[in-house]
């Protein structure tokens, strides 16, 4: 049994660690004030390895931001970005967006040494937020059958993950996953919850928007 969860208790969702991380995320202060409280936190090695992707991330575009702030590509930085950051997914596009709109009208070495200082302070603060999860990580749910009932979630990282909660939380009564992804996942609440609660043969799991955490 891993976790031995109270009452209050909650699976983690990547993108909970990520909207702590980072200053400008639209629920950055829901996860600071989330992440304040006493409530018991557990994640799985799936969401760590997004995690470690996200990170990879960070580097990856302070490494195409210099390049670019240093040739002259410069002018399409604020121009049209996407002329010069080529092949970023829409989360990862939209954290560059927020990034560009505050040092816009900067000078290169402003924006290049702004960027290593946001990219230090989210790391720590992602790293902040591990050390408030317990340990040991959840690991990977081999369930199949409840990840081909899923497919309509239509992201195979978050279909494992949401397979790990449910393997986590099939111990319990009931057991609550934490998450600010709507698209994929609040989006799907009610058909995710009823079809975990048909595979595993009761409720165990319950997802719950960051912002109601």
């Amino acid at each position: 049994m891993y976790g031995n969860p109270t009452n209050d208790c909650y699976f983690l969702d990547t993108c909970v660690y990520v909207n702590y991380g980072v200053p400008q995320d639209i629920y950055h202060e829901e996860a600071k004030v989330f992440f304040s409280n006493n409530y018991a936190k557990h994640t799985s090695d799936s969401v760590i390895a997004e995690i470690g992707d996200f990170k990879s991330f960070m580097s990856k575009f302070g490494r195409d931001l210099n390049k670019a702030l240093g040739s002259k590509d410069r002018k399409w930085v604020f121009k049209n970005p996407w002329l010069v950051f080529i092949d970023y997914n829409s989360n990862q596009r939209n954290f560059i967006e927020k990034f560009l709109k505050v040092v816009v009208g900067r000078p290169p070495l402003k924006i290049s040494e702004e960027y290593r200082i946001l990219q230090g302070l989210v790391l720590d603060r992602i790293n902040e937020a591990l050390s408030k999860t317990n340990l040991p990580f959840l690991p990977l749910s081999n369930n199949n059958e409840l990840m081909k009932q899923i497919a309509y979630v239509q992201d195979i990282g978050d279909i494992q993950i949401i397979a790990d909660a449910a393997l986590w939380a099939s111990q319990f009564s009931s057991r609550r996953f934490c998450t600010s992804d709507k698209e994929h996942i609040i989006n799907n609440k009610n058909d995710l919850e009823l079809d975990i609660t048909k595979n595993y043969g009761h409720n165990c799991l319950v997802f719950i928007h960051l912002e109601n955490a």
